[in-house]
């Protein structure tokens, strides 16, 4: 199997980014398994389409069960042709505590405010 993941975008908005896993998963990778991919591939839609960086954005996601998590991004400085920027690389995955994306934002400002 060789297929990147497929997803779809949920909600997009200052603070978070939620997707939703599509594929055909037995024939192609499923968005927890191409995790480093699709964080590049967003990265890269965000910043060449949109002139959007996703730092300091949030990514969430789906899964194949249907369960929403985050997908945890480690953001560094890089140097480029252009100048320096920021690159966001795939860091791992953390358990999500709401279960639908409507309640992100809220819980965003709840952690913001217990910080």
């Amino acid at each position: 199997m060789n297929r990147h993941a497929s997803y779809e975008t949920v909600v997009s908005d200052r603070d978070h980014l939620v997707i939703r896993d599509v594929g055909k998963w037995g024939r192609q990778l499923s968005v927890t398994n191409d995790a480093e991919w699709v964080v590049d591939q967003i990265e890269l839609y965000l910043m060449h389409s949109h002139g959007v960086e996703i730092d300091p954005r949030r990514l969430f996601y789906y899964d194949s069960s249907g369960d929403l998590d985050e997908i945890v991004i480690e953001w560094y400085d890089r140097e480029g042709p252009y100048g320096s920027y920021r690159k966001g690389r795939f860091a791992g995955f953390k358990p999500c505590p709401v279960d639908h994306h409507s309640d992100i934002p809220d819980m965003i400002a709840k952690e913001a405010a217990d910080a």
